[in-house]
């Protein structure tokens, strides 16, 4: 008899233990043997097991996909799951933990890994410092440098203030002082999903109606109950208190200037919530075995949301041959 255990799709939400918290993974695949591809939200509070699924049909035929609600958001929220003790350290344990999770329960060698917004800046994290776990990083909607991508932010948003005449746009824009601290983190990112928001860059202008159809499929989600979405309120404001300690010093010419796994960017066009071309300054600086550059021409900040299909159609011809064996 083969030792070989049966194949089947795999669709399974469960409780892990990451470094003695509890934590949420969604684990979703047309098949056991898919290699397996982990999924770092961003925020760092914006879990995404009650909508993500609605989007990554096509990956779940190449791929188990994981999607993970981590430490303090969503799912895994709980009011001490963050303290002040609670670094960038912290969850680069968290991912290696809950990567040799998967891997002990797949039976597989490595994994992929990708990262969104907040999540790609983990994900080069995590891989620079756990190689030995990865076979390729994808990093989307890149979060490169703070200050100099809001600057950079700032100067979009301006400029569409002024060709558009608005007036009270120009005067609290300007008001802005550089560099953001953690005391002016909050009112800062108000100030600028606000403007960002009615004069674009975080989604396409083709795709605008994104945000609508994420909290749809949260709220007809059976993965998020009645007090899982309350959770996710509650773990996109404990984000907030975890950006104003780690993201703020964000600088990844700096602190990762090389890894030693392939890389692929998958970066929309019109992105200038994380700007598209500071990501681009960092993908010609890094130091990689292998690097991809895939434009997203219908996509600002969210390319796996916005193009889920070609996301899924990029990943799926990018990533098999890096595959370990």
């Amino acid at each position: 008899m083969s030792g070989r255990r049966p194949d089947r799709p795999v669709n399974r939400l469960l409780a892990v233990n990451v470094n003695g918290a509890e934590q949420w993974v969604l684990i979703r695949g047309s098949s056991s043997y898919n290699p397996v591809l982990l999924f770092l939200h961003g925020g760092p509070g914006f879990a995404q097991i009650g909508f993500a699924p609605a989007f990554q049909r096509e990956l779940e035929e190449h791929f188990l996909v994981v999607n993970w609600d981590q430490r303090g958001a969503g799912k895994s929220y709980t009011a001490h799951a963050v303290s002040e003790d609670t670094t960038l350290e912290t969850y680069i344990a968290d991912t290696a933990e809950l990567v040799r999770w998967l891997l002990a329960n797949t039976g597989q060698t490595k994994a992929f890994l990708v990262g969104h917004s907040w999540g790609s800046t983990l994900g080069i994290h995590a891989v620079r410092r756990h190689p030995e776990l990865f076979s390729a990083f994808v990093g989307t909607g890149f979060g490169v440098q703070f200050q100099e991508g809001e600057r950079s932010s700032l100067q979009h948003l301006l400029a569409e203030a002024e060709r558009r005449g608005d007036g009270k746009a120009l005067r609290r824009l300007q008001a802005i002082q550089f560099p953001i601290t953690e005391d002016t983190f909050d009112s800062y990112i108000k100030e600028k999903a606000k403007w960002m928001g009615r004069f674009g860059g975080y989604f396409h202008a083709k795709t605008g109606p994104l945000f609508r159809r994420a909290l749809t499929s949260m709220a007809v989600s059976r993965r998020y109950s009645v007090r899982d979405y309350v959770r996710f309120v509650q773990g996109m404001r404990l984000g907030r208190e975890v950006a104003r300690r780690i993201i703020l010093e964000a600088d990844l010419f700096r602190q990762v200037p090389e890894v030693d796994v392939p890389v692929v960017f998958c970066i929309g066009r019109h992105d200038l919530h994380t700007p598209f071309a500071l990501a681009r300054r960092y993908f010609e600086a890094l130091r990689a075995p292998a690097k991809h550059w895939v434009w997203f021409d219908h996509s600002a900040h969210s390319p796996p949301f916005e193009e889920p299909r070609r996301f899924a159609e990029v990943l799926a011809e990018l990533l098999p041959p890096l595959k370990a064996p």
